[in-house]
């Protein structure tokens, strides 16, 4: 478990792939609603 900003993150998979210039972005930037949207994006629908 990762601690930022005060709450706690936890890495459950390697879905988001920061090898992209727009996804390193978002992480360099900690822009974690960012993040979040991206990973909303990539979810498989179920």
């Amino acid at each position: 478990m990762t601690q930022t900003n005060g709450f706690a993150i936890n890495i459950i998979g390697e879905r988001i792939n920061p090898g992209f210039k727009s996804t390193r972005a978002l992480f360099d930037n900690e822009d974690l609603p960012g993040i979040q949207a991206l990973a909303v994006r990539q979810a498989p629908v179920r």
